[in-house]
This record gives structure tokens, sequence and C-alpha cells, in this order.
């Protein structure tokens, strides 16, 4: 991680307080000193552990000697091969910043893998998460620099959030409807709607049928979700919104016996399923 300038400044002066302990003492004195402050648990700034090793103390000591510039002597070091990214190719790096650009909501793992998919960014050793995280932060493209220059207030609509298959499935009747002769009156033209199950993670279609518009109803759902579950299995949660077919007590009763959560949409956002 960068440090600012500040932060490092306050390393220095945690590393000065200790070797202003050790610097003017003799050798078995310093070795003393040293014994004390290796068992002792300190508040390292900006840094998750206790306790400091011997070889650090010494180092630190060394250096402290070694250095002619007092402003710069314990300063936290910086990276010097920043900036240079050198387990990215160039191919890598453009695609990075235009998928970056299209979808500021992909994450660093799905960029990641898709690196590997495409032939001409799959360069043999795929690069690290953190490596690809650096880049990004360093073009300001991170998630959350864009999410800040993006004012427009808006609901953000994800789609593949489940982590794995079966996890999640969604159903909605959805278009194109069609037009086409009632079986009850042949003269006449009837709407035929599509009903369909869609899984999040995979986008596989468990389910999918088209109905007549005056038979699109709860037994219609359950019937369509009895036959999903046979070939597919139980997932572990249905996605629905609050229209009349997905809402009935007998859905929900029939999802629960078998092990499924029933989740609902919030009031007049039926596009939340994305």
């Amino acid at each position: 991680m960068r440090r600012l300038y500040h932060e490092r400044l306050e390393k220095k002066a945690f590393k000065m307080s200790i070797i202003l302990r050790l610097r003017d003492l003799e050798p078995q004195d310093r070795a003393r000193i040293v014994d004390e402050l290796t068992a002792k648990e300190f508040e390292i700034p900006y840094s998750n552990k206790k306790t400091i090793s011997r070889t650090t103390l010494y180092a630190w000591l060394k250096e402290y000697r070694e250095r002619e510039d007092p402003s710069d002597v314990l300063m936290h070091k910086e990276r010097c091969d920043r900036l240079s990214f050198r387990l990215l190719t160039e191919e890598q790096k453009k695609a990075l910043m235009r998928w970056r650009c299209d979808n500021k909501y992909r994450t660093v793992a799905q960029l990641r893998e898709e690196l590997s998919v495409h032939e001409s960014t799959n360069s043999g050793k795929s690069p690290s998460e953190s490596t690809i995280a650096r880049f990004l932060r360093t073009m300001g493209l991170d998630r959350r620099t864009l999410l800040k220059k993006d004012r427009t207030p808006v609901k953000v609509r994800l789609a593949y959030e489940a982590p794995y298959p079966q996890r999640l499935w969604m159903a909605d009747t959805k278009g194109p409807n069609l037009n086409v002769k009632d079986p009850k009156d042949p003269g006449k033209l009837i709407i035929a709607k599509l009903v369909v199950f869609i899984d999040d993670n995979s986008r596989y279609l468990p389910g999918a049928r088209y109905i007549y518009e005056n038979e699109e109803n709860e037994a219609v759902i359950m019937w369509m979700l009895m036959e999903a579950i046979a070939l597919y299995g139980v997932p572990d949660i249905l996605y629905l919104d609050r229209g009349g077919p997905y809402i009935g007590h007998n859905l929900k009763r029939a999802a629960l016996l078998l092990g499924c959560r029933i989740s609902h949409t919030n009031v007049r956002d039926a596009a939340a399923k994305a």
C-alpha cells in the first residue's frame, strides 16, 4: 500500500523513538535493552504487528548510523517498481482500462478471469488481483473513484451477483408477446406471454414457456417451478416481483417445504432483478 508523506513521517518518528534509546549505549547495555524491547508490545503505526524482532532493531540502528542525510533516515521505503506493472502487457493494460470504463461495477476478480478468456490478453501467467487493482487505482479507474464521479441519482441494477449456480433463480413474465389464435375461439387472437426462470450465476434457463394471458396465474408458475426443480434441483433462493402470479401463499409454502426461500422485490421496483 502506498503511504502518504505524513504517514511515512509518523512511522519514522516511531522508529527514531526506539533508536534514540540504543544509539549511545555500550554493546553490553545495548543487548540488554534490545532484549527488553523484543519482549514488549507496541502500537506500531499503520501495522498489525505488535512486536519488533532483534534483527529489525539492529537493521534500523545500522541504517541510522550509515545514512548521511538525516531527513531520509528510517523513512518508509517506496516501491522502486511503482507504475511499472511488469506483469501486465500493453494489451492487458488497454483491455482493463476499456472494460472498466464500459462497466465500473465489475470486480477485480471478474476482470482477471476476463483476461484469461480472451486470446489477445492471455499471455501465459495471469496477473494477480492485487496487481490489477493497483494498476486501475493508479489510472484513476478503481471502483471507488469512478462511483464518486457518477453523481447521477439512479438506482444500480446489478446482474451476475450469485456466487455459484443454483444459489439464486429469478422468474418473470417477459416479452416478446405473441398474438396467437385462441384455442377456444379460433376466429379470435389472444396474447401469449413468455414466462422465464433464469439462474443468476450461470444465466442458464431452467424453465421457459409461453402461456396464454388468461392462464397466467399461481398454478402455472408452480407447475413450471416443479418441472425446473425436477430437472435441475432446488435453488437456494427464488427472487420474484410482486405480480399476482408470484405472491400466492401456495407458491411460498411449496417453496419452503422444498427448502427454497422466496424473496420479493420492493413495492413498485420490479426492475430490481436487473
